[in-house]
């Protein structure tokens, strides 16, 4: 019985088990409300705090542009500008009176630009001193006023004149003052002497110093072979590079060694000359030795910018028996400017062809080039080289008297009192527009008028409207040009028969000159028939060259006013309708402002280009349009 009872227990049914209870999740507790308004409360607050720091920052920005705005608009009385160039060897002072008075600008000036000597002093031991001054003075007469230039010759200083800057500088001022624009000078012109405008100071570093011991020349310099430089240990350079070039030694020999010239050194006269020799000290050394001699510096940037110039030209340069024989010399100084060095030149045309040119100049046995050693420009031709020295060997601005036969001045040019048979007159209008901060001017329409004495089909009245107004009126340009030229050699031939042709021959002169009597057996003076190509008239009878040079169909005159000022900024951008091909050229005033300029172009059915001239009637005719027709 227990063992059944067992079996009952052991085999009851698990489903017949009760389910167990599982315990249920906490229900979800809803986000209070007062919650939510405290976030959306804060990101308010958030809102409000950027918007108050963004309101502060416009605010400080704006009072950051008022204070930048008022710092320009409030001028100083007395400013300086500064500008130096070759690595500061050369310094630009200019002092100029605002807002002040004269008696201000000299306080400022003696103050700072002695300060700005004694520093220049220190640095290069002697420099030169160049000062002028912009004068104002009043016309009685026409009781206007206007700015007067006066220049002081140059002068040197040294350390010497430390202790006396100031003092200096009143006294060449003052001079410059007195002798310049005193009352007297001033006076017999009229004018009144008012007060200074500006002073300018430049300040350079006195490059004829001396030359002393041996200096590495550059690479840039020694790879033209161009030059001897001796290796010498003492202050007689001069000496050295003068012999060099006087008792010249083949490669092989080494050149650049004193041994080679110590048998010479006493053939050189340099009585009351100190070593080392001082530049301003060559004309004494040239007067004792009867040896022409011409110095040159030598200026390079990184050897990416080169010049060179001259620092002595002999004072035998008028003297071709003398100067023929020059001895040319190199000026060179080291990195500090503390010591100089002579170098001989062999050919300076070899070693400046590249500095000049821009390009090595390479001389055949045909060929000719030649550098001028006073104005270092280079020349082609020995014709226009001597031409040109006629007029650069004085330094000065040449004045060419007329000699006894051409002692009266008459008019040559006859070809050109003759009206121009084709005239454009154009004008544009312009919009002004803003593009972000700027406000440009725009041009909105363009017209042009022809003036031809030849009868067009193309309309000679052309206006456009629209951003493309200027290319439509430069297009339709080129129809009127292109006709006038193909219509302008219509008659390239006269009728020999013609009464009028024998009425011409009838003449006794030059209808153009007329002036010499005709000569049949020159063929600038026999004479011809000229005739107009365009209408075929016969003009009359004239000297062969005389009808040769009127040629009226070189250019085209296009006439804009006040072309320079303003309509040229459109004009010239628009250059390109006339081809890619042609050369531009211009007559600057500034870089921005041109006088006039002009533009080749080649006619449809013509072979040779003539120029398209823009040229400013505003210069000719000065007054507004309105007022020059109601006239």
């Amino acid at each position: 019985m227990g063992d059944k009872q067992m079996e009952k227990k052991t085999i009851r049914n698990i489903l017949d088990e009760p389910i167990p209870e599982l315990p249920l999740k906490p229900p979800i507790q809803a986000v209070p409300y007062t919650v939510r308004e405290k976030s959306i409360s804060y990101e308010k607050k958030l809102e409000r705090r950027i918007r108050e720091q963004k309101r502060k920052y416009e605010e400080l920005q704006e009072e950051l542009f008022n204070l930048k705005k008022a710092k320009l608009d409030v001028k100083e009385e007395i400013t300086v500008e500064h500008k130096g160039s070759l690595e500061g060897q050369i310094n630009e002072f200019v002092y100029k009176k605002n807002e002040g008075d004269t008696q201000q600008l000299f306080d400022k000036f003696y103050d700072d630009a002695s300060k700005k000597v004694i520093g220049l002093i220190n640095r290069f031991s002697t420099v030169k001193i160049n000062l002028s001054a912009y004068v104002h003075v009043s016309h009685l007469e026409t009781q206007s006023n206007t700015n007067y230039f006066a220049q002081h010759k140059s002068f040197q200083l040294s350390h010497s004149d430390l202790p006396n800057i100031f003092v200096i500088l009143k006294e060449k001022l003052t001079s410059l003052i007195e002798e310049k624009v005193g009352e007297d000078s001033l006076g017999q012109s009229g004018l009144v002497y008012e007060g200074l405008e500006s002073i300018t100071l430049v300040v350079s570093k006195n490059s004829r110093t001396k030359g002393s011991s041996y200096i590495e020349l550059p690479k840039s310099i020694t790879k033209k072979n161009a030059t001897i430089n001796v290796i010498n240990k003492d202050d007689e350079c001069f000496k050295w590079a003068i012999l060099s070039i006087k008792h010249r030694v083949g490669g092989k020999n080494h050149p650049n060694r004193v041994s080679n010239y110590t048998p010479f050194k006493d053939e050189l006269n340099f009585k009351d000359i100190k070593f080392p020799v001082r530049i301003k000290d060559i004309p004494k050394f040239e007067k004792l030795n009867e040896l022409a001699i011409n110095v040159f510096g030598y200026y390079n940037s990184n050897e990416s910018t080169e010049a060179i110039y001259n620092l002595h030209i002999s004072i035998y340069h008028d003297d071709p028996e003398k100067y023929d024989k020059r001895i040319e010399l190199l000026y060179i100084e080291d990195t500090d400017h503390t010591n100089g060095h002579y170098v001989g030149i062999t050919d300076f045309n070899k070693l400046a062809a590249k500095i000049v040119n821009g390009y090595t100049r390479k001389v055949n046995v045909n060929s000719y080039f030649n550098i001028c050693r006073k104005c270092i420009v280079p020349f082609n031709s020995e014709k226009e080289y001597k031409k040109h020295l006629t007029y650069c060997k004085t330094g000065s601005p040449a004045v060419k008297l007329p000699e006894e036969k051409d002692k009266i001045i008459k008019f040559k040019n006859y070809q050109r009192k003759f009206r121009h048979h084709l005239a454009i007159y154009a004008d544009t209008e312009a919009l002004l527009v803003k593009e972000g901060n700027k406000t440009v001017h725009k041009v909105c329409s363009m017209g042009i008028l022809a003036v031809s004495e030849i009868e067009l089909e193309t309309n000679k009245m052309y206006v456009r409207r629209g951003e493309k107004c200027v290319r439509d009126c430069f297009e339709h340009l080129k129809l009127i040009v292109d006709e006038y030229f193909r219509k302008s050699q219509q008659f390239p031939h006269y009728d020999f028969n013609s009464p009028d042709v024998i009425k011409a021959k009838q003449s006794q002169k030059c209808w153009l000159c007329e002036g010499n009597e005709f000569d049949y057996s020159s063929n600038d003076l026999k004479p011809v028939i000229d005739h107009c190509h365009a209408t075929g008239k016969i003009l009359g009878l004239a000297h062969s060259i005389c009808n040769s040079k009127r040629i009226n169909n070189q250019f085209v005159p296009i006439y804009f006013h006040n072309l320079s000022n303003y309509d040229a900024h459109f004009v010239v951008d628009s250059l390109k309708y006339f081809g890619e091909d042609g050369q531009i050229t211009i007559i600057p005033k500034t870089d921005e402002n041109y006088i006039a300029f002009s533009k080749d172009y080649k006619p449809a059915g013509r072979n040779k280009a003539i120029k398209l001239q823009f040229l400013d009637s505003y210069r000719m005719l000065p007054s507004s349009l309105d007022e020059l027709a109601s006239n």
